[in-house]
């Protein structure tokens, strides 16, 4: 018997995939991470990514440029603001997508005087040579 896929409503969230095993038991999907200097990276459940991603995407495109700490602020302000609950540690799940982020080039980090600094990545013009 193959593995069954199924949509499953959560609360704030939305749909998430799911599958089931043999026994009929649902195991959310998981994502592999990669870090931008080739490090070995985690895995975490695609909906906690996805929440992630889209809250970080969205405090970035507010400031142009932002510290960890005022990306963990503005994220936790997101999830109060939008009642979304979040099994785990903010941060740690914060830091495991924003470096996967960096990896795809979605975002990029920057110094700035003597703090680092993260925003969207800017789009390079194709050289015409």
């Amino acid at each position: 018997m193959g593995t069954k896929h199924c949509l499953q409503m959560t609360l704030a969230i939305g749909f998430h995939l799911v599958k089931k095993n043999a026994n009929g038991v649902m195991k959310n999907e998981k994502i592999q991470l990669r870090h931008p200097a080739g490090k070995k990276a985690v895995r975490m459940d695609i909906e906690k990514y996805d929440v992630l991603k889209k809250a970080i995407i969205n405090c970035l495109k507010k400031k142009d440029a932002s510290t960890h700490t005022e990306l963990l602020h503005c994220i936790n302000e997101n999830f109060l603001q939008n009642a979304i609950m979040f099994d785990g540690s903010v941060e740690w799940y914060m830091e495991s997508v924003k470096l996967d982020l960096e990896t795809n080039k979605t975002i990029e980090r920057i110094k700035h005087k003597s703090s680092l600094k993260f925003r969207i990545a800017k789009i390079l013009p194709e050289s015409t040579d």
